[in-house]
């Protein structure tokens, strides 16, 4: 079963974080991040980490999305996808905001399956001058 909890700092460090997001956990950027974060919180599936998620707010209704996810996540994907629109809804935001690498396949994959909608391609955001697609959800409206 599935847990939510609030994210302690412990928490990034017992995350087996996906091999696409290793750099930013290794380089110390996500701490910062995840302090700072209006709202933080972990998932975990028994003792497991499956992911700690994070919204920073842009303005009142607004926040912007951040997510670790564990390696060889498989079959708690669909579970996790549920706790997370869950946690959506149950959110004060009228809008969140995702930033997602343009060949993150899997994450694109997950943005949608998530509800949230590609509203297009940022060139050269990253600062290693890689693309990112800009992903929202809207509370009401459907996927």
């Amino acid at each position: 079963m599935m847990q939510v909890l609030p994210f302690v700092p412990d928490n990034l460090a017992a995350l087996a974080v996906q091999p696409r997001q290793a750099a930013m956990a290794e380089a110390g950027v996500a701490m910062p991040a995840l302090l700072s974060a209006n709202q933080c919180w972990t998932v975990k599936s028994g003792e497991r980490v499956l992911m700690i998620g994070a919204v920073h707010d842009v303005c009142e209704r607004h926040g912007l999305l951040l997510a670790l996810l564990a390696d060889s996540i498989g079959s708690s994907m669909v579970a996790l996808t549920r706790v997370t629109r869950n946690w959506f809804a149950a959110m004060p935001y009228d809008r969140l905001t995702a930033w997602v690498d343009a060949d993150h396949e899997q994450g694109l994959r997950w943005a949608a399956m998530l509800g949230m909608q590609n509203e297009g391609l940022m060139r050269r955001w990253r600062a290693d001058g890689g693309d990112i697609f800009h992903f929202g959800w809207l509370r009401g409206e459907r996927a």
